[in-house]
């Protein structure tokens, strides 16, 4: 059976300009009203799909980098593109690419440090 995933605006129930408070005060609300301890009716199957759609429409839209590359993806399926397919816009990096900031720090070389390589990597920390 193939899934279909539904637009997560439509399932949060919020507009496509709504601000990140109001994209998490709708999944909280949905979440309250279809979570397994506090909803009123007992547990019918769809009811269960719902919250599993809720629970991924909020971790889509509550990155903005995946909102953003989400928005930009339903765009180009509305609207085909200019370009011919497989070329990338030279203004944009393709999506994945991040770019990493290298500090060198210009030293002298003794023998002692000639066994050691001229290029040594640290620990990768990632900044948001």
């Amino acid at each position: 059976m193939v899934r279909v995933n539904p637009d997560p605006y439509l399932v949060l129930g919020v507009s496509p300009t709504a601000t990140q408070a109001e994209v998490t005060h709708a999944y909280r609300d949905r979440l309250r009203a279809h979570h397994p301890d506090t909803r009123h009716a007992p547990s019918p199957q769809n009811a269960d799909e719902y919250l599993r759609q809720v629970l991924a429409a909020y971790a889509l839209l509550r990155d903005p980098a995946r909102r953003a590359d989400y928005d930009r993806a339903t765009v180009r399926a509305a609207k085909p593109p200019q370009s011919p397919q497989g070329s990338t816009p030279a203004d944009r990096a393709p999506a994945g690419r991040v770019q990493i900031p290298i500090t060198h720090h210009a030293t002298t070389t003794t023998a002692a440090d000639a066994a050691e390589p001229p290029l040594r990597a640290g620990p990768v920390r990632r900044h948001r």
